[in-house]
């Protein structure tokens, strides 16, 4: 009897992961507190989202609600600040934002509120100068006023 004989060949079948889930945002809920004093360009926040599909990357992307004041980077979903803010004209904004990773995507809602940092600013500034005022001293020629410039440790009712 004559043997067959039979040709032996390896094959490499690589499994690709299917697209077949959304990216979602991370840190929700996304509000943000924001001075109307800062310049352009000053980076609000960084938007992260992830996808559990290995396939491709994510792009962001603002919908509306921005009112031509923020750009949000597609690659690093870096959000800056493009355009002055004013408290008195508009004090939030309602951003919808896109993650994509090319087939599907995912919205939310970002809100930015300003905050009025003035008032906060005055109050610091009143309770360094008082820090700053002056302070007796007094010393075996009597009781002595001094003026100083700072003082940053030193309560304002400390006696020397």
């Amino acid at each position: 009897m004559k043997r067959k004989s039979y040709r032996s060949h390896t094959r490499t079948l690589t499994v690709l992961d299917k697209n077949d889930s959304p990216p979602v945002f991370r840190d929700t809920p996304l509000t943000f507190n924001v001075s109307e004093d800062l310049n352009a360009g000053h980076l609000i926040a960084t938007i992260r989202a992830s996808d559990p599909d290995t396939l491709g990357s994510l792009s962001y992307s603002v919908l509306g609600g921005d009112d031509g004041k923020f750009l949000l980077e597609p690659e690093t979903g870096k959000l800056r600040l493009k355009d002055a803010l004013d408290r008195e004209l508009k004090n939030n904004y309602k951003l919808r934002v896109r993650v994509s990773d090319g087939v599907q995507h995912t919205d939310t809602l970002i809100i930015i509120e300003l905050l009025l940092f003035l008032l906060l600013l005055n109050q610091k500034q009143k309770q360094q100068k008082q820090q700053r005022d002056a302070f007796a001293i007094k010393s075996e020629y009597g009781l002595h006023k001094m003026h100083t410039h700072s003082y940053p440790n030193i309560e304002p009712s400390t006696q020397v």
